[in-house]
Protein backbone atom coordinates (compact mmCIF):
# COMPACT_ATOMS: atom_id res chain seq x y z
CA UNK A 1 0.00 0.00 0.00
CA UNK A 2 1.48 3.10 -0.71
CA UNK A 3 0.42 7.05 -0.28
CA UNK A 4 0.18 9.20 -3.33
CA UNK A 5 0.21 12.98 -3.06
CA UNK A 6 0.90 15.97 -5.71
CA UNK A 7 1.94 19.11 -4.95
CA UNK A 8 3.18 21.72 -7.65
CA UNK A 9 5.47 24.28 -6.79
CA UNK A 10 5.36 27.15 -8.94
CA UNK A 11 8.60 29.46 -9.36
CA UNK A 12 7.65 33.10 -10.67
CA UNK A 13 8.23 36.60 -10.36
CA UNK A 14 10.84 38.66 -11.55
CA UNK A 15 13.74 36.21 -11.34
CA UNK A 16 15.61 35.06 -14.79
CA UNK A 17 14.51 32.38 -16.32
CA UNK A 18 17.29 30.21 -15.69
CA UNK A 19 17.24 31.42 -11.96
CA UNK A 20 13.38 29.72 -11.61
CA UNK A 21 15.09 26.64 -13.15
CA UNK A 22 18.06 26.91 -10.58
CA UNK A 23 15.59 27.77 -7.77
CA UNK A 24 13.47 25.11 -8.64
CA UNK A 25 16.41 22.47 -9.13
CA UNK A 26 18.01 23.26 -5.69
CA UNK A 27 14.31 22.82 -3.64
CA UNK A 28 14.25 19.17 -5.48
CA UNK A 29 17.92 18.40 -4.16
CA UNK A 30 16.76 20.13 -0.46
CA UNK A 31 13.57 17.94 -0.78
CA UNK A 32 15.28 14.48 -1.18
CA UNK A 33 18.43 15.49 1.81
CA UNK A 34 15.32 16.03 4.12
CA UNK A 35 13.76 13.09 3.24
CA UNK A 36 16.64 11.01 3.73
CA UNK A 37 16.96 11.91 7.86
CA UNK A 38 13.09 11.05 7.49
CA UNK A 39 13.37 7.88 6.24
CA UNK A 40 16.50 6.97 8.55
CA UNK A 41 14.34 7.63 11.61
CA UNK A 42 11.29 6.25 10.27
CA UNK A 43 13.46 2.80 9.46
CA UNK A 44 14.79 3.06 12.98
CA UNK A 45 11.01 2.95 14.07
CA UNK A 46 10.13 -0.05 12.13
CA UNK A 47 8.13 2.21 9.84
CA UNK A 48 8.09 2.08 5.66
CA UNK A 49 10.04 4.66 4.29
CA UNK A 50 8.62 7.80 2.10
CA UNK A 51 9.64 7.67 -1.12
CA UNK A 52 8.67 10.58 -3.26
CA UNK A 53 9.39 11.61 -7.10
CA UNK A 54 9.84 14.97 -8.83
CA UNK A 55 9.34 16.36 -12.24
CA UNK A 56 10.53 19.66 -13.24
CA UNK A 57 9.50 21.59 -16.13
CA UNK A 58 9.82 25.08 -17.63
CA UNK A 59 7.07 26.71 -19.02
CA UNK A 60 3.89 29.37 -18.91
CA UNK A 61 1.01 28.35 -16.54
CA UNK A 62 -2.28 30.32 -15.87
CA UNK A 63 -2.85 30.31 -12.02
CA UNK A 64 -5.55 31.51 -10.24
CA UNK A 65 -8.87 31.12 -7.89
CA UNK A 66 -11.07 28.07 -9.67
CA UNK A 67 -14.64 27.22 -8.61
CA UNK A 68 -17.26 29.21 -7.23
CA UNK A 69 -18.28 31.18 -4.70
CA UNK A 70 -18.98 28.25 -2.06
CA UNK A 71 -16.01 26.82 -2.99
CA UNK A 72 -12.63 28.32 -4.51
CA UNK A 73 -9.17 26.76 -4.75
CA UNK A 74 -6.11 28.01 -5.81
CA UNK A 75 -4.53 26.39 -8.79
CA UNK A 76 -2.37 26.35 -11.71
CA UNK A 77 -2.93 24.84 -15.23
CA UNK A 78 -1.70 24.85 -18.41
CA UNK A 79 0.61 22.52 -20.43
CA UNK A 80 3.32 22.93 -18.80
CA UNK A 81 1.70 21.73 -15.21
CA UNK A 82 0.96 18.75 -17.17
CA UNK A 83 4.26 18.03 -18.61
CA UNK A 84 5.53 18.69 -14.69
CA UNK A 85 3.11 15.98 -13.84
CA UNK A 86 3.53 13.20 -16.44
CA UNK A 87 7.71 13.90 -15.32
CA UNK A 88 6.86 13.39 -12.06
CA UNK A 89 5.06 10.29 -13.27
CA UNK A 90 7.83 8.90 -15.01
CA UNK A 91 9.83 9.19 -12.10
CA UNK A 92 8.27 5.93 -11.39
CA UNK A 93 8.84 3.91 -13.87
CA UNK A 94 12.37 5.08 -14.42
CA UNK A 95 13.34 4.15 -10.23
CA UNK A 96 14.30 7.67 -10.49
CA UNK A 97 13.77 10.49 -7.31
CA UNK A 98 13.60 13.49 -10.13
CA UNK A 99 12.65 13.84 -13.78
CA UNK A 100 14.03 16.87 -15.66
CA UNK A 101 12.20 18.24 -19.17
CA UNK A 102 15.16 19.76 -21.44
CA UNK A 103 13.06 23.02 -21.18
CA UNK A 104 14.26 23.25 -17.72
CA UNK A 105 17.79 22.01 -17.99
CA UNK A 106 19.06 24.32 -21.20
CA UNK A 107 17.91 27.04 -18.60
CA UNK A 108 20.34 26.26 -15.91
CA UNK A 109 23.01 28.69 -15.31
CA UNK A 110 26.73 26.70 -16.31
CA UNK A 111 27.73 26.90 -12.48
CA UNK A 112 24.37 24.65 -11.93
CA UNK A 113 25.02 22.40 -14.32
CA UNK A 114 29.13 21.97 -14.02
CA UNK A 115 27.35 20.27 -10.74
CA UNK A 116 24.82 18.41 -12.47
CA UNK A 117 26.08 15.17 -11.89
CA UNK A 118 27.41 14.84 -8.67
CA UNK A 119 24.00 16.29 -7.46
CA UNK A 120 22.02 13.68 -9.14
CA UNK A 121 24.28 10.86 -7.89
CA UNK A 122 23.51 12.15 -4.41
CA UNK A 123 19.88 11.59 -4.74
Amino acid sequence: MGLSETQRWLYSGWQGNEERCDQALRSAFDVHRGLEGLNRDLVSCVLPEVCLGIGLHFGTAVAGNIGSEQHLEYTVIGDSVNTSSRLESLTKELSSPLAVSSDCYNRLRRRTERVWNSLVNAI
